[in-house]
């Protein structure tokens, strides 16, 4: 699903990211359980949220946002180290069977909020 608004900012790419997290509650994963941009039941990674629709082919999966950056909307690239920190946050944050520890999850966030010198308000209405 293509984002009507394309984050173009830290800040955007933080909130658009938290909320898409949040509100999804787990991991998006392949058959084999691992991670991937666009997974099964129409899940889609902290960066696969980010992606829009034209612009994803599967030939993606498996690699780093870092792979990909060339592949991504110009306005992303030049946020690579953000991007790097959200992914890791999705793909090894506590979870059972794919769900969200949503605590452990809300932790993460913040400490990339802190990394990057971001607010994390949007978390507070999670």
């Amino acid at each position: 699903m293509s984002q009507p608004h394309q984050p173009k900012t830290a800040q955007d790419i933080f909130n658009t990211v938290a909320m898409h997290l949040m509100t999804q509650g787990e991991r998006s994963t392949g058959a084999m359980g691992l991670c991937r941009y666009r997974g099964s039941k129409g899940h889609m990674c902290a960066i696969g949220v980010l992606i829009p629709d034209e612009m994803y082919n599967s030939s993606m999966e498996g690699k780093t946002v870092g792979t990909i950056q060339n592949r991504l909307p110009a306005a992303l690239r030049s946020h690579l180290p953000l991007l790097d920190d959200l992914q890791i946050v999705h793909d090894f944050c506590d979870h059972n069977e794919g769900r969200f520890n949503r605590g452990e999850l809300k932790r993460s966030l913040k400490g990339t909020a802190k990394r990057f010198g971001l607010e994390c308000e949007v978390l507070k209405v999670m």
